[in-house]
């Protein structure tokens, strides 16, 4: 009997909600108020300065994806650029270990949001979580997508609602009246901290490619989808940046752990529950993305003859390969019921941009010794070249505040 293989049945349009909800994540509902602690009312600079820092990588991986759209995109760009195996597995690890702790990570933080609505022992929580997403990630992409879909669609929604009632409130006070052009070079220190800082908001756009073996029409539907995507979160980072430099005060801003939950509580007579539900599936959809990304790697580097062929199998029914998410769910379950995940997830950044890091190189190197591929998206070799320099930079400074 032929072996099945993944089944497309991912649209551009799914692959680009897909992307905004990876993207989104849980960072904004977080993320806000600890940009502006640096950046002050500069803070929607920061998120735009950031998500132009970010487009150069996204475009080298938009490129990658047309090119060979293979799941572990990341081990296959780098194998095809410097053709040296342990280098791609190392990628590979890299990459599912990323996943693994940020998975883990998340499910730790859902415990903190549930604890908010019901009172349950932790580990029940954990355990709990873990399999209700371990099973919709091997039911099938089909549903699980939809299911990603309507969740990306609530956080959405939310991050509306905080435009909406912020916009609305009689404190309302564009930013714009507190900046002066004195103010941008006395606080650029700031401003660039800020930067570096919300450029984690835009991590996520990476995952997309390793569905790249489940997308309809992967040459065209990825590039634009993670293009969409990465359009489509900064601008709603930047417009709900502004609302909350203009909305409440800067001082309570910077000293919250929650600035949507502010916003909304400073601004409507809705409850902060609303925005902290939010934040809640949020968390969810994060946890589930990671779990599908690490899966596909894994099957992806087991199709590739890098690992054991095992991880390779995919269920006749599903269509998924279940052993490899069986093993991902197990693992992010062990690191999240005993493991210190906050800790590991302070490297999980830096683990991160050493991969991009790789893959604006490897796009480099294929241009140079390879040419244009006329069927495939296409990008300049200014745009990796740049991507290769700023996630040097970035991992640089991100090396130095973690070991210093």
């Amino acid at each position: 009997m032929k072996e099945p293989s993944l089944k497309r049945s991912v649209t551009l349009t799914g692959m680009m909600f897909y992307g905004i909800g990876t993207i989104l994540g849980a960072g904004i509902y977080v993320l806000t108020g600890k940009v502006a602690l640096y950046a002050g009312y500069f803070t929607p600079f920061a998120f735009l300065f950031s998500g132009i820092l970010a487009a150069f990588t996204g475009l080298s991986y938009a490129e990658l994806a047309s090119r060979y759209p293979k799941s572990a995109g990341e081990v296959y760009y780098v194998h095809k650029a410097f053709n040296f195996k342990t280098l791609s597995r190392v990628v590979g690890a890299l990459v599912i270990i990323s996943g693994l702790i940020s998975g883990a990570t998340l499910i730790r933080g859902f415990v903190g949001y549930w604890e908010y609505f019901f009172s349950w022992e932790s580990w029940v929580v954990i355990l709990f979580i873990t399999t209700l997403l371990g099973s919709l990630a091997g039911w099938g992409i089909g549903p699980t997508i939809v299911i990603i879909i309507l969740i990306t669609v609530v956080e959405m929604l939310g991050l509306v609602l905080v435009i909406y009632y912020g916009v609305q409130s009689p404190t309302f006070e564009l930013f714009t009246n507190h900046l002066h052009l004195e103010d941008f070079f006395n606080s650029f220190s700031g401003i660039m901290t800020g930067t570096v800082l919300a450029f984690y908001a835009f991590i996520g756009f990476e995952d997309m490619v390793n569905l790249a073996e489940e997308v309809k029409e992967p040459k065209t539907s990825i590039p634009w989808a993670i293009i969409g995507a990465m359009a489509i979160s900064s601008l709603l980072y930047i417009v709900v940046a502004i609302v909350a430099v203009s909305a409440i005060d800067l001082a309570s801003l910077q000293n919250t752990d929650a600035p949507m939950a502010l916003i909304i509580e400073k601004t409507s007579d809705l409850s902060p529950k609303v925005i902290g539900f939010i934040g809640l599936i949020s968390i969810i959809n994060g946890a589930l993305v990671q779990m599908i990304m690490a899966s596909r790697v894994l099957y992806g580097m087991g199709k590739q003859g890098l690992i054991h062929k095992l991880f390779a199998r995919v269920n006749h029914y599903t269509r998924t390969p279940l052993f490899a998410t069986f093993m991902v769910c197990l693992i992010i379950l062990t690191l999240a019921l005993f493991f210190p995940v906050e800790s590991l997830a302070k490297s999980a950044s830096l683990v991160i941009l050493a991969v991009f890091f790789l893959i604006n190189l490897s796009l480099i190197f294929i241009k140079k010794r390879i040419g244009p591929d006329p069927e495939s998206f296409y990008v300049p070799i200014i745009i990796p070249v740049i991507g290769t320099i700023l996630c040097f930079i970035i991992c640089i400074v991100e090396f130095v505040k973690i070991f210093s």
